[in-house]
């Protein structure tokens, strides 16, 4: 009268429910925000894409799936730089500033691997219906803007932090790193992430909020882009003896 216990099955629109060791912290509403893959069962890109939202945010780190619901907010830099590439592969965007075995700290979001990843290679880029997600250098074509200081800079060569508040906006950005002036009007909309990683500090010195992610020796990307020294990180010149 009885037969062996059948295995668990579970149905949710195609997105595996399997979670034998859920993180106990996060929740998303009552959608399962983790299930590691085990015994076969996979994840399709097709499920991936239907999690596209800051509120439900699935996506693919080197043919692995995660969750990233409740981790995005807690981004050092901005949640911005994961939420934009929910429901994607955000590989190549994530290559671009940081190193693979950076995300064991998100290893508990770990939903198991991408189906398409057990049998071929994860694609080189992501793609999220057309929008760009990676751009690891500037175009070429970019016009660098003109090395030449503002009028308002002092007799030393300096530009007056003054002046670079003046460029505040999208349209008209300067800001400074590591006592440098930069207008990045033209780079901001390439960055491999999004542009209001940039446009948000545009007439500030940026420096604190970029070291969060990058290195120092990355500004080299865009020194082309580099107006001349911010007239406070100028030494002035000393008079003749």
């Amino acid at each position: 009268t009885s037969g062996p216990t059948p295995p668990p099955s579970s149905s949710n629109g195609g997105s595996p429910t399997s979670r034998p060791t859920p993180p106990p912290s996060r929740s998303n509403g009552g959608n399962p925000t983790s299930s590691p893959t085990t015994g076969g069962s996979q994840l399709t890109m097709a499920t991936i894409q239907t999690h596209a939202t800051p509120g439900d945010c699935w996506l693919v780190y080197y043919g692995d799936v995660y969750d990233m619901t409740q981790y995005a907010p807690t981004h050092p830099a901005s949640s911005i730089l994961i939420t934009t590439h929910c429901g994607t592969d955000a590989t190549a965007a994530y290559a671009t500033v940081h190193s693979k075995g950076l995300l064991a700290i998100v290893n508990s979001y770990k939903l198991g691997a991408l189906e398409e990843a057990t049998t071929s290679a994860p694609p080189p880029t992501g793609s999220n219906g057309g929008n760009p997600t990676s751009r690891p250098t500037p175009p070429p074509t970019n016009p660098p803007p003109s090395p030449t200081p503002p009028p308002s800079s002092s007799s030393n060569g300096g530009i007056a932090m003054a002046t670079v508040q003046m460029h505040a906006r999208a349209g008209d950005c300067w800001l400074v790193y590591y006592g440098d002036v930069y207008d990045m009007t033209q780079y901001a909309p390439t960055h491999p992430a999004s542009s209001i990683l940039i446009t948000t500090h545009c007439g500030t010195d940026a420096t604190a909020a970029y070291a969060l992610v990058h290195s120092k020796a990355l500004l080299a990307i865009v020194n082309s882009y580099k107006l001349g020294a911010l007239e406070e990180a100028v030494s002035p010149t000393p008079p003749p003896s």
